[in-house]
């Protein structure tokens, strides 16, 4: 808007593209952001509702809608919001918002809405194995995913956003995507844990003693579902972990493959508690400890690891003897 003056905006008006070759081109919904400050701050309007235009694909050029905005909006920089659910063949069309000054509104004193780490703060993806160069891309604008190594199906995943620097984050919400493409749609991560670190992946903790977040995936999503998980408590730090694994049904399909983000805020005044024991490791599974028995099957079955396709077995005939491993 003109100048740094603050504006209600109640109603919006909307036509699809001038040329009518292109009609079937419209916008069914929108969404909100407002800004105080000229737009270097936005702020959700009404809890990201969706505003349904009216628009529909036999109309003309011509036909123009007004929809309310209710609550209406207040500020001098407005943005209208869309995403692929929400329109037909692709974002094209003609709008404007309708205005009136408030000098007498005052705003209120706004936190900035938190930012996605990978999509705008560029933060760093790791993850414990990848299937190849191609499916290395878990950001939710990817045409693939993050998906899990070659032979690795069934094995436990993880995958890491180090957001470098000093600042501490705060996280509470992971978004979650299935694979890009819509291949293999019979796969869906039900279920994750998190970990925190303070000191950009070195050391990690795991988050609120380990409990098991539902995702509220289905096989049924689409490409473009995106699936909010709600950290509560939230976490803080500068690097964070999502950890998945295929038991009590965490996973659906052999495989893991997702393209996810988290949300977070900068939290200046965090200071990280000293004194954290450092979390335990598994023996074998991280620490390659080495592995021995008083008896064994044959060499097929002589790998006790958790993620073993067999397991450690006893010498035959010895089944009935004492054992150890």
């Amino acid at each position: 808007m003109p100048g740094a003056e603050l504006y209600e905006v109640s109603a919006m008006s909307i036509m699809k593209m001038a040329n009518p070759d292109y009609k079937h081109a419209f916008v069914k919904a929108v969404k909100f952001q407002f800004s105080y400050d000229e737009g270097k701050n936005w702020h959700t309007h009404n809890d990201g509702k969706w505003y349904e235009t009216g628009a529909i694909a036999t109309e003309g050029p011509k036909v123009q809608h007004q929809f309310d905005i209710e609550p209406v909006m207040h500020g001098n920089a407005f943005r209208v919001l869309l995403d692929k659910e929400h329109f037909a063949t692709a974002p094209a069309g003609r709008f404007d918002l309708w205005a009136v000054k408030t000098p007498d509104f005052r705003p209120e004193d706004l936190k900035p809405e938190p930012k996605k780490a990978i999509m705008e703060l560029n933060a760093i993806v790791t993850a414990n194995h990848i299937w190849d160069k191609e499916w290395s891309n878990g950001r939710l604008d990817s045409p693939t995913g993050l998906w899990n190594g070659k032979g690795q199906d069934y094995t436990n995943q993880w995958f890491a956003v180090n957001l470098n620097g000093e600042d501490f984050y705060e996280t509470s919400s992971l978004i979650m995507k299935p694979r890009g493409d819509v291949k293999d749609p019979e796969r869906a991560i039900n279920a994750v844990q998190f970990e925190y670190s303070n000191d950009n992946g070195k050391t990690w903790f795991s988050h609120n003693n380990g409990k098991w977040y539902n995702t509220s995936a289905s096989v049924s999503d689409g490409v473009n579902t995106e699936r909010t998980v709600t950290i509560d408590p939230p976490m803080t730090g500068n690097a964070f972990k999502i950890l998945v694994d295929h038991h009590n049904n965490h996973i659906t399909g052999r495989s893991t493959v997702a393209r996810f983000d988290f949300l977070v805020d900068i939290s200046p005044d965090y200071k990280p508690v000293e004194g954290i024991k450092e979390m335990p490791k598994r023996a074998m599974m991280d620490l390659k400890a080495k592995f021995s028995a008083s008896s064994v099957f044959d060499s097929a079955w002589n790998n006790p690891r958790l993620d073993s396709k067999s397991a450690i077995w006893s010498a035959k005939d010895q089944n009935l003897d004492d054992q150890w491993w």
